[in-house]
């Protein structure tokens, strides 16, 4: 046995992701080349949205079905249906020592409803209305429901739970909290990801106030990096929950569909609007060079996943930010077919980097988009670099490789 084969690596082991466009990593090669958005309109909400495809409903039936978790928000049913999914890929469940879920607008739905009984009917509340819109509820019930596959007789287990919250970067602050407590042996095994079910009346109205919200009806209202000489989309909300086990793993014991993560970088930068972005996109600048970094000085990205929601000062803050870190690179996107997922953003692009890692097939966008980076390719990319950018000018880059 070599040296090398013994090395342990920073790993993502069964990632699963539930969005509009499925939920599994092959789910992507057919939302790729579909002819239209998987989009609908609800009620409440005067703009196109990207809801979880059918599969991922029928995937929630399990947690609806357990009497206990009725009164919890969809964003923690979400979180539930997916970590279950996630943990198949762990003999022992015990080995987790930290579940920490990332979500922007945490628990959404209830939240809205419980504030709409208080100010407009005015009963008395239900006394769950504090527990079940806590932002942290989402990784504790998560915990509670590891119980079901460890002794029966236990009580009580060490596991962290808590959540992270930073807009649309919450979920990859989640991955940087994972590798705190995994490098420093806090845990052996972390459960992170990002959880959001942002559709609805309110949240879309906080969207439309700040002047960011799609009007566009056609077959793309969500066209990222669109060409310069046709208008801006505007962002489009989509649900999406991701959720995966980050742990050090001996190469030698790598499965074929791990992520390797070579490198993870952040910044904030200063900002001057609400948004929290500048023209030059500084921070999504030194969160991607500082990925490079920690991954040595022999990487090789051969693509980056932009953030980019649609939006025109995002996407041409973020392309000047690639430019000058990369000169010109291949660029991929999920916007245009998953919406703008919040908190679980990271993990949709993640999704979409495994894709891109195994399948390497990239067909293009339907729409004219602003140059060649996301023309249609068939080159099976070896290292992709992932960014999320949030209000607050906070950015998260992660790089990631396959196992072999």
């Amino acid at each position: 046995m070599t040296d090398s084969q013994n090395k342990q690596v920073l790993a993502i082991r069964g990632l699963a992701v539930f969005s509009s466009v499925g939920i599994s990593v092959e789910s992507w090669e057919e939302a790729l080349v579909s002819v239209q958005a998987p989009i609908e309109q609800l009620p409440g909400i005067s703009a196109p949205v990207f809801p979880l495809h059918a599969c991922a409903q029928d995937a929630l039936r399990e947690v609806f079905s357990t009497p206990r978790y009725n009164c919890l928000d969809r964003t923690a049913h979400m979180a539930l249906a997916c970590s279950r999914q996630t943990v198949r890929a762990i003999q022992d469940v015990s080995d987790i020592g930290l579940v920490v879920v990332g979500s922007s607008r945490g628990p959404t739905m209830s939240t809205e409803e419980y504030y709409s009984q208080m100010f407009e009917t005015r009963p008395k509340l239900s006394p769950l209305a504090s527990p079940v819109t806590t932002p942290g509820s989402i990784a504790s019930w998560i915990g509670q429901d590891l119980f079901r596959d460890l002794e029966p007789t236990l009580r009580c287990q060490r596991l962290a739970t808590l959540s992270t919250s930073m807009t649309c970067t919450s979920a990859f602050h989640s991955l940087l909290v994972s590798k705190a407590f995994v490098d420093s042996g806090m845990a052996r095994v972390a459960l992170f990801g990002g959880s959001e079910a942002p559709l609805t009346p309110f949240t879309f109205a906080q969207i439309d106030a700040l002047r960011l919200a799609s009007k566009e009806v056609g077959l793309w209202p969500c066209r990222p990096c669109v060409e310069q000489s046709h208008q801006p989309s505007g962002l489009v909300l989509g649900e999406a929950v991701g959720m995966g086990l980050l742990q050090r793993v001996a190469r030698k014991d790598l499965r074929e569909s791990d992520l390797v993560v070579l490198g993870v970088g952040w910044g904030q930068e200063k900002i001057e609007s609400p948004t929290g972005i500048s023209k030059e996109g500084f921070g999504i600048e030194s969160a991607m060079r500082d990925a490079l970094k920690a991954a040595g000085r022999d990487v090789k990205v051969d693509a980056v996943i932009l953030h980019a929601p649609g939006t025109a000062l995002g996407d041409a803050a973020e392309l000047a930010a690639v430019k000058r870190v990369f000169g010109g690179i291949p660029v991929r996107t999920t916007k245009h077919v998953t919406g703008h997922t919040y908190g679980a953003s990271g993990m949709v692009s993640l999704q979409l980097g495994q894709y891109l890692l195994h399948q390497g097939q990239w067909p293009g966008v339907e729409y004219p988009a602003v140059n060649e980076m996301l023309s249609k390719s068939s080159v099976r990319p070896s290292q992709v670099l992932i960014n999320t950018a949030g209000f607050g000018g906070s950015a998260v880059s992660l790089l990631i490789g396959r196992a072999y």
